[in-house]
């Protein structure tokens, strides 16, 4: 336990157990230092694996009493004198005090831990993320261990192996793979409904190449970039133009930044087929049901769901009644997966088939098919389903 500012020289403090202790302090003996306040230079967020608090704590010791602490060792440790090593010493020393006798537990030490763990956990730099290149959602904690950091479009632009940050960003490089035609994403021509990717492209900034750059980003002056903007940020006008500046500020997880600087194509980005976009309008505009949806989608996948955090104390409800894609609570899914032996011979005979022909699947299901994928069972007698379950009406118009 740290000493208090009225006795220094004393290890502990035992007399008043309301004292109000710090939040970090110096365990030396006869040194007062703390630390009361979260307030900490940003930039150690990216440059220690310590959190700030304690980073705080390791520069006083080591500059404070690196000489003392020196002294306590061996010989053969006092060569090795570096800041990493006198650290280590110290929280060794603390360990080793904290062993040899039993802790104390008073109403001081309970509050300042409740105190500090509200300070790791509920800091302002604790955010989740939307990663600029593969769009999935991860948990940055501000520091170096982040799941998911934020960089400066300058890093982007010129610290990427050559070529990696176009065949990661470029649009046409998704095009020449992913739109061609009969693929899905292939424009569908004039009053057809056709993919949508407004909110997925940026382009360069004309600053870019003002300030000089890379023939590779040269190139790229008037191309569309393939990404996640959700949560792009700049003191400019870049989020509002749907621009990518050298001063921007783009969060990019571990796994795609390993990636990209292995000059890989990231395989779950955007890039690699991943986008799906949103959901169309007109299903909700529509209220589509989940019965018209099986009807007209050419694919079955069947799982068992469960229902996480939802508090229903009047009477059960069922997944069947809430409208399509508009889940109230989370849901959360348990099945098993069976492999067997296929005969690979002919399935690749069916794939090249299918590549030189395409396949015909006879829409909406209906008939037998239908009563095959979906069976609706009532335990209450002759009523209309209609009125029972809302997601059980077809319409023709809908579905056709």
């Amino acid at each position: 336990m740290p000493g208090s500012r009225a006795e220094a020289a004393k290890t502990s403090s035992k007399d008043n157990d309301s004292e109000r202790l710090p939040l970090v302090a110096c365990a030396v003996q006869g040194c007062v230092w703390n630390k009361s306040e979260n307030k900490y230079p940003k930039i150690w967020l990216n440059e220690s694996e310590e959190h700030p608090l304690d980073e705080a704590l390791a520069r006083h010791v080591r500059t404070q009493h690196a000489t003392t602490i020196l002294a306590c060792v061996a010989e053969e440790v006092q060569k090795d004198n570096t800041e990493e090593m006198v650290w280590a010493i110290y929280k060794k020393a603390l360990e080793i005090k904290a062993g040899d006798e039993v802790p104390i537990a008073n109403e001081a030490v309970d509050r300042r831990v409740i105190e500090y763990t509200m300070h790791l956990y509920n800091d302002e730099n604790i955010k989740s993320l939307i990663c600029f290149n593969c769009a999935c959602r991860k948990l940055c904690t501000g520091g170096i261990r982040s799941e998911i950091n934020f960089f400066r479009g300058q890093v982007l632009l010129e610290k990427l192996p050559a070529g990696s940050f176009t065949k990661n960003y470029a649009m046409h490089v998704f095009e020449d793979r992913c739109m061609k035609a009969g693929s899905p994403l292939h424009p569908r021509g004039t009053g057809m409904r056709s993919a949508n990717f407004a909110d997925w492209n940026l382009t360069l900034h004309e600053s870019v190449w003002k300030e000089g750059c890379s023939k590779e980003i040269e190139a790229l002056k008037n191309a569309r970039l393939l990404c996640c903007p959700e949560d792009q940020r700049f003191i400019g006008s870049c989020v509002e133009t749907k621009k990518l500046c050298k001063r921007c500020e783009v969060p990019v997880c571990k796994y795609c930044w390993q990636e990209m600087m292995q000059n890989r194509v990231v395989n779950i980005g955007l890039i690699n087929d991943n986008w799906y976009g949103y959901v169309e309008n007109w299903i909700y505009e529509a209220e589509v049901t989940r019965m018209e949806k099986t009807m007209a989608s050419p694919y079955w996948t069947g799982l068992m769901l469960y229902c996480i955090g939802m508090h229903q104390p009047k009477r059960k409800t069922h997944l069947f009644e809430n409208p399509l894609y508009q889940a109230k609570g989370r849901i959360a899914f348990k099945g098993q997966m069976f492999s067997a032996p296929m005969d690979w011979r002919n399935v690749m005979q069916q794939v090249q088939a299918l590549e030189n022909k395409e396949t015909q699947i006879a829409l909406p299901i209906t008939g037998e098919i239908l009563a095959t994928r979906v069976r609706v069972f009532l335990s209450s007698g002759e009523v209309d389903v209609n009125e029972i379950i809302k997601q059980a009406t077809v319409r023709k118009n809908v579905v056709v």
